[in-house]
């Protein structure tokens, strides 16, 4: 609204009303000022030494939760406070499989997960997580909390991550998925960004990490999914700290392949390369994934010396 169109609003309100909307503008007014200057505020870097000395101390080490899965856990040195794990595949080739195998076993480690599933139903979500968690089922179910609505927005996401946090002491929190938030948008690419943008400020601000379900564009099916083949696939690898792509091949369906196709704070496998990539064997009966080898590492055996023809999408 323009100056002259406030002023003309302003002049058709009655005494009462007049002096009541100048208060809340003045108000409003306030507020943004004092907003402005703590955007414009800065600290010395001796402020944050003691978060300074403790990332020296654990330097290349895991730092964070474990997802207990041994070679994806030398992927991602662990998933961190602050940190945005996207998980990327095509329809029905993992990625919720991986997450919720992941809260399973994050939650019988005994840290608490809030599971945001916006296509699934809570009672068909929480039965694979419970099948997958076999004997530990009743243990892990007090550590894994769904959201209480059907229709969520990306804007309540930061309120609904607060109040898990606040009243559930929540360590790590899985949405899935991203795209489901892009179905009432008409600039999906520009809002990609901006959503993801998003849940990455929501994993800083509240010092936890999240693991962001993202599906891929259609592509060549016979080929795993890469980092390129993202919905958005700029926007969301922008902020994205590390990106796990997820899929299978028709000759082994009972593995799943996992590649470490970004890894923005910590070392590890290069980026690219055959090791970047790690096998997962899957029980399709108890949908439970387990890392039988010790990793494409010094001792290791890597998913060529099992598949000598399989070729990884380098990017």
């Amino acid at each position: 609204m323009k100056l002259k169109q406030v002023e003309n609003w302003l002049d058709n309100l009655g005494p009462g009303e007049r002096d009541h909307a100048l208060d809340h503008l003045v108000g409003l007014t306030s507020r943004q000022a004092d907003k402005l200057s703590k955007q414009h505020e800065i600290n010395m870097m001796i402020d944050y030494q003691d978060e300074i000395e403790e990332r020296q101390r654990n330097w290349n080490k895991p730092v964070g939760l474990k997802t207990e899965l041994q070679t994806l856990d030398k992927f991602t040195m662990g998933l961190a406070p602050g940190e945005l794990t996207v998980i990327g595949g095509a329809t029905s080739q993992g990625k919720t499989l991986l997450a919720c195998n992941i809260t399973s076993r994050v939650a019988a480690a005994g840290s608490n997960v809030l599971f945001v599933t916006l296509e699934m139903t809570h009672a068909e979500l929480g039965s694979r997580i419970q099948r997958i968690s076999g004997s530990n089922a009743d243990d892990i179910s007090v550590h894994v909390a769904f959201q209480k609505s059907d229709e969520l927005d990306w804007q309540s996401i930061d309120g609904l991550i607060a109040n898990a946090v606040k009243q559930f002491g929540a360590e790590l929190v899985v949405i899935d998925h991203l795209h489901y938030f892009t179905r009432e948008l008409q600039n999906v690419s520009e809002d990609l960004g901006r959503i993801t943008k998003e849940f990455k400020k929501n994993a800083i601000r509240h010092g936890i990490p999240i693991m962001l379900i993202s599906h891929t564009r259609k592509g060549d099916s016979k080929q795993l999914s890469t980092i390129d083949d993202l919905r958005g696939s700029s926007y969301i690898a922008q902020d994205a700290d590390i990106v796990l792509m997820v899929g299978q091949k028709q000759d082994t369906q009972d593995v799943l392949f996992v590649t470490v196709e970004k890894n923005r704070n910590r070392f590890g496998v290069r980026i690219g390369s055959p090791e970047a990539t790690c096998m997962l064997t899957m029980d399709h009966n108890t949908l439970r994934l387990e890392d039988p080898l010790d990793g494409p590492f010094p001792g290791g055996i890597s998913a060529q010396q099992i598949f000598p023809d399989f070729v990884p999408n380098l990017i």
